[in-house]
């Protein structure tokens, strides 16, 4: 809306949500984090990375970083590189589910093979990460451990058209082919576009659009520019709920059990412990994004390995309590425990 010439000749002055010590933190824990992985891999050199941290309740951008060299200006990942989301969509397909009325997390649904014939006649036949299939399961099991065949078959059931409006509704800008492949994450977001998405989670269904900037003010200090907050139902409180409570088991049983030893104790319990921990599952790998080159581990093990040094960072000390107020307590809201 302002151009950085305005900017500087007119003299506005232009106030964030930003948060200094989270920024801080979340540069230096992406820095950190792409260190420790280059004794182990040859290709950690290349890697790159993002961070965007954000405030459920308001929608405030705390801290963003745009890659490895955090004082470059340039090319910034947390907004422009954007690729494949994969396994990051799959709560969004069991979303769609529960929201339709047909289904609980108690429900059933067969992790078999399973084969697709696409409109251009050839067919896509989806195989799970360890290349089994584990027969009738839970949906609560099937979203716990990530099950490709059984997230396919639910999403055929409720309908691909169904995930799609459940993306829109959550905010993002351009509605995605209903292409069967959606089912596993074929479309491609940025990670500030999923940090929206998981933002809206994190808030029981409740989209608050993410800003970064709260007010432009000109010389004489009139504002010329105010972020209103935005608030809009997105999803049913109730699914919401139950897709929230199936995202503690991916931390508990589930891909995500491995990065609770990285947590303090604390921070394993309550609602403000599951954002926590929802985002740092969540978030996508450590990878440089603009030079897709083959991985050798998981998405999760590079998103473990990576942001959980920040989440590591919310302890009970002075200056981390104060992370942890600045991460979770939005305006007028009350920290029970810590």
């Amino acid at each position: 809306e302002y151009s950085e010439e305005s900017i500087a000749t007119i003299g506005l002055r232009v106030f964030t949500n930003l948060d200094p010590v989270v920024q801080r933190l979340a540069e230096q824990q992406l820095v950190e984090g792409l260190e420790r992985l280059q004794p182990e891999d040859e290709e950690a050199a290349d890697l790159e990375g993002a961070i965007v941290v954000t405030q459920p309740a308001t929608g405030a951008v705390l801290a963003m970083v745009g890659g490895r060299e955090v004082a470059a200006d340039g090319f910034n990942r947390a907004l422009d590189a954007k690729r494949p989301v994969g396994s990051l969509i799959k709560p969004f397909v069991y979303l769609a589910a529960l929201q339709s009325g047909a289904y609980t997390l108690a429900n059933t649904v067969e992790d078999a093979p399973i084969e697709v014939v696409m409109e251009n006649g050839r067919t896509w036949s989806p195989e799970n990460f360890s290349l089994e299939s584990h027969g009738e399961v839970s949906l609560l099991q099937a979203l716990a451990a990530s099950y490709n065949q059984a997230t396919v078959r639910l999403g055929l059931e409720t309908g691909v058209e169904a995930l799609v409006d459940t993306l829109v509704a959550f905010g993002i800008e351009e509605r995605p082919p209903a292409y069967p492949s959606l089912l596993l994450g074929a479309v491609d977001l940025a990670p500030f576009d999923v940090a929206g998405l998981y933002s809206t989670l994190a808030n029981d269904g409740f989209r608050t659009p993410l800003s970064a900037v709260r007010s432009v003010v000109d010389t004489t200090g009139q504002p010329l520019t105010r972020t209103a907050l935005e608030v809009e139902q997105a999803a049913d409180p109730n699914a919401v709920h139950q897709l929230n409570r199936g995202l503690v088991a991916v931390m508990q049983v589930g891909t995500g059990r491995s990065a609770k030893i990285y947590l303090p104790e604390d921070l394993q319990v309550g609602r403000i412990s599951r954002q926590l921990v929802r985002w740092l599952q969540r978030r996508p790998p450590c990878r440089r994004l603009d030079r897709p080159r083959r991985q050798r581990t998981d998405g999760a093990h590079r998103r473990r390995r990576c942001i959980v040094g920040l989440g590591a960072h919310a302890r009970g000390d002075a200056v981390d309590g104060k992370l942890r107020s600045r991460l979770f307590a939005g305006p007028g809201a009350r920290v029970d425990r810590l």
